[in-house]
């Protein structure tokens, strides 16, 4: 069954069988339900308006419930006067979640504790509102930088994820006409940045994904 969602995804028979020694038979349902999720993602009706991204991140914020979670400490450095974006709120708290759980998971795995930061400003410079989550685990191999956001790789240990939450938060900031990227936080760990467009309120370019070294 792995054989087959994978060959259903157009990876070639060298990446087939990389990601059946990533993800055992014992996994296939994990692989068949991400895949399916991505899929459910697609077919789900895109509701825009104008939002209010200091508001979606304490919101998102609030539904990790921090305070339940003794070894992270979470902090948040909202940009003051931080125009509105024309984009889908569930979608880009989507985005968001995936972004936090994943440094949430990197800070605890490495270290059994960490300090999560939620950054957000208007670069006015490139015309975007821009969210960063910070955290300050292992960082992002080099070589994994250009491959994270690729469906089903993951640097987590096997069991651990199916590497499909960066691919779903890629497509939804790609059709946002946006751009997600990662880089290596100063001190140590990574920073994932998502730039959603002020000036284009239809989404319709797509720029390519980049990577920072």
């Amino acid at each position: 069954e792995c054989r087959l969602i994978l060959r259903q995804s157009g990876s070639q028979p060298d990446l087939e069988s990389r990601q059946r020694e990533t993800f055992p038979p014992i996994h296939c349902d994990a692989i068949r339900r991400g895949r399916l999720g991505i899929k459910s993602y697609r077919l789900r009706q895109s509701t825009r308006a104008m939002i209010d991204l200091n508001r979606l991140v304490t919101n998102t914020i609030t539904l990790r419930a921090y305070d339940r979670m003794p070894t992270l400490t979470v902090s948040a450095d909202l940009g003051s006067n931080l125009p509105s974006v024309f984009a889908d709120a569930h979608q880009i708290q989507q985005v968001l979640l995936n972004l936090m759980i994943n440094a949430e998971q990197a800070m605890l795995d490495s270290n059994g504790r960490g300090s999560p930061a939620i950054r957000t400003r208007h670069d006015r410079e490139h015309d975007v509102a821009l969210i960063e989550v910070v955290d300050n685990g292992p960082g992002v191999p080099i070589d994994a930088q250009t491959r994270i956001f690729d469906p089903f790789f993951t640097t987590k240990e096997v069991g651990k994820g199916t590497g499909l939450g960066l691919t779903v938060a890629y497509a939804i900031v790609q059709e946002h006409g946006g751009r997600i990227r990662v880089k290596p936080t100063q001190g140590g760990g990574s920073t994932f940045s998502v730039e959603l467009p002020l000036s284009s309120l239809d989404g319709a370019s797509k720029p390519a994904r980049q990577t920072l070294a």
